[in-house]
């Protein structure tokens, strides 16, 4: 049996790293800058399909969505105002992009709708869809009730009181989060069961600050 004896070399390493961005903080950062007021440059986004899926509902909504020779994102907000008044809005299998552009269009004045795949189309959103008709939202179901596709009527959301008994899903509380700034008046989200995937909730609210 052989022993060799390591040598330690001293090299200085300097390596630069750029890490995939979090598709969730993409998703929320894409939609805040939209409702924002005024040009948002928006730095490392991931690039996946669910960020794609959700810059083409924004496009869809009116808001221009560019990226610059450096790959950043600028998305020129409209303080709270959605540009269209009509749009065909489509989130794939993304819940959060679709249960996002669900809140996002009650905030319009005109006629969204709001679909998915065959999967999404599976996937609850009746939960969401009762808190921000206690907003003031008129949404119906094209089909399935509970599920997508909605018909969001829009008329700008009022504001108001938001009680949630079952345990709700994160990307609910982040939808109505979101979308509440840019009521006409106060929202208060109150929350009785366990708040799953606190986490995420929390995200939301740091991307909102």
């Amino acid at each position: 049996m052989e022993v060799r004896r390591l040598h330690r070399v001293r090299c200085p390493l300097k390596v630069a790293v750029r890490l995939p961005g979090s598709k969730s903080l993409s998703l929320r950062a894409l939609l805040a800058a939209a409702l924002a007021d005024g040009a948002s440059r928006v730095v490392g986004l991931l690039d996946a399909e669910d960020t794609q899926l959700m810059r083409d509902a924004l496009r869809g909504l009116g808001f221009a969505i560019e990226t610059d020779h450096r790959g950043d994102t600028l998305v020129r907000g409209a303080g709270g105002f959605i540009p269209q008044v009509e749009a065909d809005l489509y989130g794939g299998s993304s819940g959060a992009t679709v249960r996002f552009c669900i809140a996002l269009a009650a905030l319009g004045h005109g006629d969204y709708r709001v679909d998915g795949s065959a999967r999404m189309r599976q996937r609850p959103v009746g939960a969401l869809v009762d808190a921000l008709r206690s907003l003031g939202a008129r949404i119906g179901y094209e089909s399935s009730e509970g599920y997508p596709p909605v018909l969001v009527r829009a008329q700008g959301l009022g504001g108001g009181e938001v009680h949630i008994g079952a345990a709700p899903s994160s990307q609910m509380i982040s939808a109505l989060l979101l979308a509440a700034p840019c009521a006409r008046s106060d929202v208060l989200i109150e929350v009785a069961a366990d708040l799953p995937s606190r986490p995420y909730v929390a995200l939301t609210l740091a991307v909102m600050q």
